[in-house]
């Protein structure tokens, strides 16, 4: 476990409680289980440079089902690997999107 995990845990514990004591809730938070649930609701700002909006042709073969986030809060200079629906297109669909990357910064 990381240090910043660590933090994250803690102050998740510490939040968890003081919710408890200050409104007599009853939370149940869990940062890592409660992950994918986070990402739906998580709103970015910056929504023109995302892989949905820049390369919408990509789409089709997005597989939705085993990336946690959605292409819009993916960022289309993003370095991450990502699922794509058809194996066998995710290395073409990888050497495309660094090849567009790379005509627009020279």
């Amino acid at each position: 476990m990381t240090f910043l995990s660590l933090i994250l845990t803690a102050w998740t514990k510490a939040l968890v409680e003081l919710f408890h004591k200050a409104f007599n809730l009853d939370a149940d938070i869990d940062v890592h289980r409660d992950y994918d649930e986070i990402q739906e609701l998580y709103v970015t700002h910056n929504t023109k440079k995302s892989l949905q909006v820049v390369y919408p042709e990509l789409l089709p073969y997005f597989d939705y089902d085993k990336n946690k986030m959605a292409p819009i809060h993916i960022a289309s200079s993003s370095q991450k690997k990502y699922y794509w629906t058809d194996p066998a297109i995710q290395a073409t669909i990888r050497l495309m999107l660094w090849k567009l990357k790379r005509q627009r910064f020279h």
